[in-house]
């Protein structure tokens, strides 16, 4: 059972970092913290399988709550990504659409 552990606290670490990783995107890190949360991503999923062969469901099922909190985490976190992009893309559009105005008002008075 030792070992069990010593793998799920490596998975919730897993998790943890896909957590920093997403918590730290800007604007000019992206792209590579993406890769990076993919590269994390492969790792999960590969421990996963490997824990599935390993021990049993029932066993698994134990840790079930941990895992889910911390997709939620992951869950949320891209939520608010997702948010402020929204609000940013609403602010760039308004301001094209104040320029396009400022454009035809000037055409009008020549």
């Amino acid at each position: 059972m030792d070992e069990l552990k010593i793998k799920i606290e490596g998975l919730l670490k897993l998790f943890d970092s896909v957590g920093h990783e997403l918590e730290s995107i800007t604007d000019d890190n992206f792209d590579s913290r993406m890769e990076q949360v993919s590269r994390i991503q492969h790792q999960i999923i590969e421990l996963k399988e490997q824990l599935q062969k390993e021990f049993p469901a029932s066993v698994l099922q134990l840790y079930n709550k941990e895992f889910q909190e911390r997709a939620k985490h992951i869950s949320e976190i891209f939520d608010n990504i997702i948010s402020r992009k929204k609000i940013s893309l609403e602010t760039v559009k308004a301001e094209i659409s104040r320029l396009q105005n400022q454009k035809k008002i000037s055409s009008y008075q020549r």
